[in-house]
């Protein structure tokens, strides 16, 4: 989240609205391939982070069923800044 102000606002003006999030990778996702899923996670952190003002995020990409033998393969990346 951008700010503190949430937590103490209970306001979803005051916060990233995760359905509107949602609903911008979806559409990204029908409009573009990914052969990486590295790429994908970097596509997704980039779009939180520059056009819903995220100064940190945390994203995990999981495949499943793509490996004999392997339930799921992944990967996860951290971008910009953690607040403390």
């Amino acid at each position: 989240i951008p700010s503190e102000a949430p937590c103490h606002s209970d306001n979803i003006g005051d916060t990233i609205h995760y359905g509107v999030v949602v609903e911008r990778l979806r559409a990204t996702l029908a409009e573009q391939h990914f052969l990486l899923i590295e790429a994908l996670a970097e596509h997704i952190a980039r779009i939180v982070r520059e056009e819903f003002g995220a100064p940190w995020v945390r994203v995990a990409v999981t495949k499943l069923g793509i490996l004999p033998g392997v339930k799921k393969v992944g990967v996860q990346i951290e971008r910009g800044h953690r607040p403390r």
